[in-house]
């Protein structure tokens, strides 16, 4: 491995072929000295600000331990290097970890706090400086790139904004957000830092903006979450992280995209994969039960699907999403409470298990909402129904849903539930993190931990509309890699009377149109399967078999949004580059007059072979000339799938 962390002579060197980062540890406590671009030489520095100030607490004069070890945060993520950095000061013990991976331009850090066995309390001014990271600078004239995230899709429909400004350079700036990209006018050298945590309605202890730059002196991310409450002599709270990064004349959130895709691996599968859900028809628990359940089975069969995920109804506890007028219902916590076997496979719809639905040809999946009460304290209680179910009937993937984090105590115990499965199933489960309500993890942070349930969309409430939903993948997938989301394609016939004559309503689409706008994601079937017509059915299974045989690729690709933002009327898509001259390009003809248009893309001079895969349109074309895919699809709401090699 190419990473080190290096300590000489009162200097820490953290770094890989790419990047160094350098703290100075001559007053004990860590201090930035320099980030350098290795491939340029060029020095982030400046004046030498304390690195980690959090809790009130001071390394200063004292003599820290360091530690490295080489991890795959429990086949998570890609190997990388761990260096760690522990003080005690008597009140608290105190570690910065520090993680580097291979041909990543990025290192990432984390503060871990811990009191000590033995003091009863400790206070610290929660108004004071709380900062995560920090790196010097001296330049005075800076543009400075903002991007935020926001989650809780159930009440927003624009997840992502971008924005720009140039630095005042006489004053000091704060700002909101999750990704700063700072560029000096003068040189083309960039440094992007990311706050690591939730969005901002998630945060905890959040009394300032995440960001904050002086001119000629410093920028930092400022955050960590943690309050005097929450700290504990029994195991190490975790701050919200940061990741900064180096390069020249370079687009470094793609940079930290590819980063993403080494802390996150992918599925278990190490593949795309697509998985049924029946809760996107709304017959919410009441549908559930064996005889459905085998019919759904069935239909995956026919279809190609190769994960089936009962959602909330298989168990004998009723949540407040039931569609069950009587009984006690819950939601968030008060599973334990209310009930002595809330997560016991219900009986009644159930009497034989999952068994009579069980097949080689799809794994299983269930929903789940871990026990709110008292910050979590029934995490362990949690874990081990999860596990006993997997054993019994190897589920092996979990929607994770209903959750609601108050403070970092409830964080560490519903982090710490991940862990347990993970280890005891030796790492064959994997989640579905739902983002779309509550106060959870977001886009960001803990970003190892399994697939994002970005949407619930409804044809019930007028709330789907295909061309949102690619639009929140298309706009998202600038940052974070498709592969780590999951987005739904609904039944396009239900409800057609709540659209009237909208031209892009649902029910104007074809199936396959629909899975085809997400699958450079995981596809979520979001329905009642054994609801859909024949030709429906059949135009999805179709091309699930051809995506099967691309998917593998598509998932060890770079997948790169091109054309127009979608917006119903655009025309717009996907290029998936596998090599230097060679990949996919999927491109959307939305409800827009011309049929024929060209869309910029990244491909060197010379002949290209287009293979057409896909296509719902009756005459569909395309040639790749110039840096220019000109297309022809002769209908509105077509698609086209196409492979690309360069000619030799």
């Amino acid at each position: 491995m190419t990473c080190y962390a290096i300590l000489e002579e009162s200097v820490l060197k953290v770094g890989n072929t790419l990047l160094e980062r350098q703290y100075d540890l001559s007053e004990g406590e860590p201090r930035h000295k320099a980030l350098i671009n290795k491939q340029t030489g060029y020095r982030w520095e400046g004046s030498q600000p304390v690195v980690m100030q959090v809790c009130g607490f001071s390394g200063k004069g004292l003599t820290p331990r360091l530690s490295t070890l080489i991890s795959d945060s429990n086949g998570c993520s890609l190997p990388h290097l761990e260096a760690m950095l522990e003080y005690d000061n008597g009140l608290l013990e105190v570690r910065l970890v520090l993680t580097v991976y291979e041909d990543s331009p990025f290192i990432s850090s984390q503060i871990f706090i811990r009191k000590k066995e033995g003091v009863e309390s400790y206070s610290f001014d929660p108004t004071q400086a709380d900062v995560v990271e920090v790196v010097g600078l001296y330049e005075p004239h800076m543009r400075l790139d903002r991007v935020t995230f926001v989650d809780k899709s159930d009440y927003n429909d624009t997840l992502v904004t971008r924005d720009h400004e140039i630095l005042y350079a006489r004053m000091h700036t704060d700002r909101e957000g999750q990704m700063f990209l700072l560029s000096p006018v003068l040189h083309e050298e960039k440094l992007l830092l990311v706050k690591e945590a939730p969005c901002k309605a998630g945060c905890f202890n959040r009394i300032r903006p995440e960001f904050g730059c002086a001119p000629k002196k410093q920028a930092a991310l400022y955050g960590s979450g943690v309050t005097a409450h929450d700290l504990s002599s029994a195991y190490f709270v975790p701050c919200y992280g940061a990741t900064v990064g180096v390069g020249f004349n370079t687009d470094l959130f793609r940079a930290y995209r590819a980063h993403y895709g080494k802390v996150y691996a992918g599925d278990i599968r190490r593949n795309l994969f697509t998985m049924s859900n029946t809760w996107g028809d709304r017959s919410a628990d009441k549908a559930l039960c064996e005889a459905f359940m085998i019919k759904e089975g069935q239909c995956a069969l026919e279809m190609g699907v190769e994960l089936i995920q009962l959602d909330d109804g298989w168990q004998t506890g009723l949540s407040s999403g039931s569609a069950f007028k009587k009984g006690v219902k819950v939601w968030n916590s008060g599973f334990y409470r209310e009930y002595e076997d809330f997560w016991k496979i219900h009986e009644k719809k159930f009497p034989n298990g999952f068994d009579p639905f069980r097949s080689d040809a799809y794994d299983l999946g269930i929903w789940f909402s871990l026990d709110g009460d008292n910050d979590y304290a029934q995490w362990e209680i949690d874990a081990e129904k999860m596990l006993e179910l997997h054993k019994q009937y190897n589920v092996t993937h979990f929607k994770i849903d209903g959750i609601t984090l108050l403070n970092k105590r409830a964080e560490w115990r519903f982090l710490q539930f991940f862990q347990r499965l993970i280890k005891e199933s030796h790492g064959k489960v994997s989640f579905n993190m739902d983002i779309t309500n509550g106060v959870r993890l977001g886009y960001l942070y803990e970003k190892q931990l399994g697939t994002l349930f970005v949407e619930n969309r409804y044809t019930d409430t007028g709330a789907y509309y295909p061309h949102a939903t690619l639009r929140n993948l298309w706009m998202l997938s600038t940052y974070i890699p498709t592969r780590k989301m999951q987005f739904e394609v609904l039944n396009p016939r239900r409800n057609r009377k709540l659209y009237g004559n909208d031209p892009i309503a649902p029910v104007k689409y074809d199936a396959d149109y629909l899975f085809a706008s997400v699958m450079v994601s995981n596809p979520l079937i979001w329905m009642e399967m054994q609801h859909l017509n024949r030709k429906d059915k059949e135009a999805i299974g179709n091309i699930v078999q051809i995506w099967k045989k691309e998917r593998k690729a598509i998932f060890q690709g770079e997948v790169i949004p091109i054309g127009e933002e979608p917006s119903g009327v655009s025309k717009t898509g996907f290029q998936v580059k596998t090599g230097e001259n060679s990949g996919y390009f999927l491109v959307f003809r939305e409800y827009c007059p011309q049929s024929s248009f060209s869309i910029p893309v990244e491909a060197d001079q010379g002949e290209y072979e287009l293979v057409l895969l896909s296509t719902n349109a009756g005459a569909a074309r395309g040639k790749l000339q110039n840096g220019q895919l000109k297309v022809h699809i002769s209908k509105k709401l077509g698609y086209i799938f196409f492979k690309y090699d360069k000619k030799q």
